[in-house]
């Protein structure tokens, strides 16, 4: 008997030992404003300053959790966010500590040189839209080095002509549009024919593929890069990794711009409709494919010198 209460006594020691020896810190980071800021980076140091392996990111709601051993020596943590004052944190010896964080936002011209290529799933609020809003703004400025005054008045009138009127904050364009300019004439009423003199080089002038479309409206325009449309179309959920919608997310997405529901493959489209994926540049005019719902698409026809929309063909999923 004397024997199990010496080897259960032994056992609680080291059960004790090893929860003493463990330090969990908890915590929240936000702005001067309150606001949770998210995928602040939180990376462990130890006493002479050595960066430690351990670290990790704050979430949607700005919280943020890390496991440490004593034996680590972890002795403060720094935490930093992209065009904020990183912020430094002493620990204590206490097995459990909580910390509530402000940083603060430098006030010098920093957001112009963010170029963001993508995100995280989990990482989308005000302050990811806002990186967004200003590297598409980068991007505009690159559009004006390459502007075509035809192709920029065409995009305009069809986006305007079969746009939804959208009440979302903002516009999503596609990154780049093709376009593909030809010496021929198009004929709409045997438009199939058209079909070889596309794939025909002989009338082909330039197939330019880095076209960034150009609207001259009110609501702040966003360029979707590969990245930020794989990463929020996982955060929506309904890929084909991951078969349910998330509602709570989508609600979060809406409140900012328009998602539509891909029909084949479970895909959201992520951009403004209607999305004009193709525009060919005849002598005559401008043919212009595009999808105007989440199942639906057509092909149109605007003769050079007239507002006339012809509709060449259309096409239900």
């Amino acid at each position: 008997m004397k024997r199990l209460l010496y080897i259960l006594l032994i056992g609680c020691c080291h059960l004790t030992a090893q929860a003493s020896d463990t330090i969990r810190i908890v915590g929240t980071i936000t702005d001067e404003q309150g606001e949770p800021i998210i995928g602040a980076y939180i990376k462990a140091h130890d006493s002479i300053g050595n960066e430690l392996s351990r670290g990790t990111v704050s979430d949607y709601d700005g919280k943020f959790y890390l496991v440490t051993q004593r034996s680590q020596n972890v002795k403060y943590l720094v935490v930093s966010y992209i065009c904020c004052f990183p912020d430094t944190i002493y620990l204590t010896d206490e097995p459990l500590q909580k910390y509530d964080i402000t940083l603060k936002f430098r006030d010098d011209n920093c957001w112009d040189d963010v170029i963001v290529t993508g995100c995280s799933p989990s990482l989308l609020s005000d302050t990811f839209f806002y990186q967004w809003h200003k590297q598409s703004e980068e991007f505009a400025r690159f559009h004006s080095l390459h502007s075509n005054a035809t192709i920029d008045s065409v995009f305009q009138q069809v986006f305007l002509h079969y746009s939804n009127r959208t009440t979302h904050p903002y516009i999503v364009l596609p990154k780049y549009v093709p376009v593909t300019i030809l010496n021929a004439d198009f004929d709409e009423k045997n438009y199939r024919s058209m079909l070889d003199i596309k794939k025909d080089s002989s009338f082909i002038i330039s197939v330019d593929s880095t076209y960034i479309p150009h609207l001259n409206v009110k609501n702040p325009v966003l360029y979707l890069f590969m990245k930020q449309e794989e990463a929020l179309s996982t955060y929506l959920g309904g890929v084909p990794t991951s078969n349910e919608i998330n509602r709570k997310n989508a609600g979060k997405v809406a409140q900012y711009m328009e998602i539509n529901y891909g029909h084949w493959g479970g895909y959201w489209h992520l951009e403004t409709m209607p999305i004009i994926y193709k525009i060919y540049i005849y002598n005559n005019g401008a043919y212009i494919s595009l999808r105007d719902s989440w199942c639906s698409g057509k092909s149109i026809f605007i003769p050079t010198h007239s507002n006339e929309f012809i509709e060449v063909s259309s096409w239900i999923e």
